[in-house]
């Protein structure tokens, strides 16, 4: 069966379930799987399973049927693997898991990240029996470390870049021990000074 108009060239379904269609004197798209093409009443064409082939300029693409996008309502979904933008992509480390991967700028108006469990947020710092460390300790630390304790150090940043989440929950702490500790010099500062006033 052939299908053609003045301005197309014609398009030609086999009844082994080939289709083809010469365009520029040398790109042919052809469905090449022995399974059968079905046109249905509405004169839409259905494919059982294959791909199509395209081919150009002696090259050739491989073009899924079966798109992993899936419709879902309003919304669209990638029914499976991972999707990644741009010219790279993590494929080894601890990053080489991901589900969306962006080589570049990513602009968002708005981003939430969930956290994984209750107690990955800093809320423990103000429970009565957290152990907190000593001014001193932290000088001692940071002397030593040249990092705060807990914050990771920025050769490990260049190299596993940071979770948003972890480190959000990370400063968090650190700013409510600041915040205890300011409470507490500030009670201190407070009972000197009544003494000295007496």
């Amino acid at each position: 069966t052939s299908v053609s108009s003045a301005a197309l060239p014609p398009v030609t379904i086999s009844t082994m379930g080939k289709i083809e269609n010469d365009f520029n004197n040398g790109l042919k798209l052809s469905y090449t799987d022995a399974n059968p093409v079905l046109i249905t009443p509405d004169g839409a064409i259905k494919f059982k399973d294959g791909s199509i082939l395209a081919t150009a300029n002696g090259l050739t693409n491989q073009i899924p049927i079966f798109s992993p996008w899936v419709a879902d309502g309003s919304n669209i979904k990638f029914s499976t693997g991972n999707v990644w933008i741009g010219a790279r992509r993590p494929t080894t480390g601890i990053h080489s898991n991901y589900k969306l991967s962006v080589d570049g700028k990513l602009v968002a108006q708005s981003m939430y990240v969930i956290a994984g469990n209750s107690t990955a947020w800093a809320d423990d710092v103000f429970e009565k029996d957290y152990k907190m460390q000593s001014l001193p300790e932290i000088e001692k630390y940071i002397k030593e470390n040249k990092h705060l304790e807990g914050i990771p150090t920025s050769t490990e940043v260049q190299t596993n870049g940071i979770d948003l989440g972890s480190m959000d929950a990370k400063l968090l702490r650190k700013i409510e021990e600041l915040t205890l500790h300011l409470i507490r010099l500030d009670k201190e500062n407070k009972e000197m000074r009544a003494l000295i006033g007496k």
